[in-house]
């Protein structure tokens, strides 16, 4: 029974790669980007904290890109060197006299944007010279309130190609997201918002992930969050094994606070459940293994440890592979990205989840302890 639940696992999880990179081809060769007449003026806000080796370099990118009518904010939350550095390149930059967060920060920055879109921007992030004019041309469709643009690791190193293969993934399940009507959410790095909607759902909430929850109230509202693959940022992504588990530690701890604030539009939205395929096949394979009682009796230990790997590893492997490659094939950039599959999938899946999972039980925590969702001191 159990090995039967475990190829049907597998039969399932290959099939649903096949339809999510159907879904997201059927999309993209359909896609009708709206003409804009005159362009509207975008206020470039990046927010900074210890920030002063990275930011040159993002202001250097927002300066660049080939857009008429902008405006750069730099709005620093530290004591060091990025107010001379905003001088030295002209740009502003609002210095706080002391730590306020990010969600303060960019509604104090707000309050100075002349633009009718604000270009979110992290200090670590630099975006190509189409990034700013390609996202702007959606808010011609009054309805569409934040532009996504496809991102990708800036820095080098195994770790940042592994991340490259995620982002490739969830880029995948953008345009599947897009076949049903919007995103569920934009990652603030690097995302145009209309000024107006942003005012509408009263600003940005102190929280550990302003911008998963900016994207549920604007979902909320009826708004779409648009994808758009052809304007690219680039983030500077952890270079550690420490630094990567610390910030899947805090994405799952964000996301267990917005999923409790907002739990009824995820509930009633296919592309949530559609994100959380992958992680929901991983439960029921672990299911599987659960199910085998006769792994636990050591007279039958090594018999039953050889058969687990042929009937169910192995083909739970395969499935998440065909799985996987499906949806990454068309999104990658070189082809020998597909060699780093294997390592992908033993090694950075578990990797990345078991922090993701814990960050969810430490939200879960803090919420029945009554703490604040966002403590400055450990972000």
């Amino acid at each position: 029974m159990a090995m039967a639940f475990a190829y049907w696992v597998s039969a399932v999880f290959a099939g649903a790669g096949v339809l999510f990179y159907l879904m997201g081809r059927r999309w993209s060769s359909g896609i009708s980007r709206p003409r804009m007449g005159r362009l509207p003026a975008v206020s470039v806000i990046i927010p900074c904290y210890n920030s002063s080796g990275t930011v040159g370099k993002c202001i250097d990118s927002a300066m660049e890109a080939d857009y008429p009518e902008k405006e750069i904010i730099v709005v620093n939350d530290s004591d060091d060197d990025t107010p001379l550095i905003c001088r030295k390149h002209g740009v502003r930059c609002i210095q706080n006299e002391k730590r306020v967060g990010k969600a303060k920060a960019l509604n104090m920055a707000m309050k100075h944007a002349r633009g009718s879109i604000i270009f979110l921007l992290d200090a670590d992030t630099v975006i190509g010279k189409e990034a700013i004019r390609k996202c702007v041309q959606w808010f011609a469709n009054r309805r569409v309130a934040a532009v996504q643009p496809r991102y990708a690791p800036q820095n080098a190193g195994i770790i940042a190609r592994l991340i490259a293969i995620e982002d490739y993934f969830n880029m995948a399940f953008f345009k599947s997201s897009m076949f049903l009507g919007t995103l569920m959410s934009f990652r603030g790095c690097s995302a145009a918002v209309r000024k107006s909607c942003i005012r509408e759902v009263g600003g940005w909430k102190e929280t550990i992930a302003e911008d998963l929850d900016m994207s549920a109230r604007l979902v909320r509202r009826g708004y779409i969050i648009q994808y758009e693959p052809e304007a690219e940022a680039k983030t500077m992504e952890p270079g550690s094994l420490r630094a990567l588990a610390k910030q899947k530690a805090r994405w799952g701890k964000a996301a267990i606070f917005a999923f409790l604030a907002h739990r009824s539009l995820y509930l009633g939205n296919p592309q949530f459940y559609i994100y959380l395929f992958p992680y929901m096949m991983g439960l029921l394979a672990l299911s599987g293994f659960l199910l085998q009682p006769h792994l636990y009796v050591p007279a039958f230990a090594a018999n039953a440890l050889a058969s687990l790997a042929v009937n169910v590893f192995i083909p739970l492997g395969l499935a998440g592979a065909v799985h996987v490659a499906v949806l990454i094939h068309p999104e990658k950039r070189r082809m020998r990205e597909m060699m780093l599959l294997a390592p992908y999938i033993i090694f950075y899946l578990p990797f990345i989840t078991f922090f993701y999972v814990k960050g969810i039980a430490s939200g879960l925590l803090d919420k029945r302890k009554g703490k604040d969702e966002l403590s400055l001191k450990d972000w």
